[in-house]
């Protein structure tokens, strides 16, 4: 998407410099990566773990506003690993008529 912007309003940028930008602003925690499938990703700005909502067909990620959810537990992690991170995506579709 970015790529794809940056394209459209002229400006000649390759592939592999967003690619590459995209990976140290997240090395450095200016992002966060969404890994959806094994070939896309989505971006969000806000590094702290909170829920989204994904939109099938839109390739859309939105925030799910914090007083519509509520985690009892988290789950030990598997013997021999740490949580590194958290998070939760819901992933929606629109109805069929």
């Amino acid at each position: 998407m970015l790529f794809a912007e940056a394209r459209e309003t002229g400006f000649p940028v390759p592939w592999s410099t967003v690619y590459n930008t995209l990976n140290q602003f997240t090395q450095a925690g200016l992002l966060r990566r969404f890994c959806l499938d094994r070939s896309r990703a989505l971006y969000d700005t806000i590094t702290t773990p909170h829920p989204h909502y994904y939109l099938h067909g839109e390739d859309t990620l939105l925030d799910v506003p914090n007083a519509d959810l509520l985690l009892v537990k988290v789950p030990e992690p598997l013997p021999g690993h740490e949580v590194s991170c958290g998070g939760l995506i819901i992933h929606l579709r629109r109805k069929r008529s």
